[in-house]
């Protein structure tokens, strides 16, 4: 079975509801609060860059960085789903 490509992009806004559902599916809804659904969309608001990775119509990755505008970027979440976990995402 071939595996589907990842696409990447840094213009697709995503819900809440569909990254509460990939952290689920990455684990780290174990250290986010996937409960607080206020919380949630304050990390998708306040981010400055936010880039996902799609499977298809399935979103499996997400990159979400802090940036200072001059030297320094800090990227606090990337959850992976777990099956896509392990494709090297991001060298493709």
């Amino acid at each position: 079975m071939k595996r589907q490509p990842i696409e990447y992009s840094s213009h697709e806004k995503i819900t809440a509801v569909e990254f509460v559902d990939l952290l689920k599916r990455s684990t780290l809804d174990q250290r986010r609060p996937v409960k607080d659904p206020s919380a949630i969309q304050k990390m998708l608001d306040y981010g400055n860059i936010l880039v996902t990775a799609w499977s298809g119509d399935t979103l499996v990755g997400v990159s979400r960085a802090l940036v200072i505008f001059l030297f320094v970027a800090t990227s606090p979440t990337w959850p992976l789903m777990r099956p896509i976990n392990g494709r090297e995402l991001g060298r493709d």
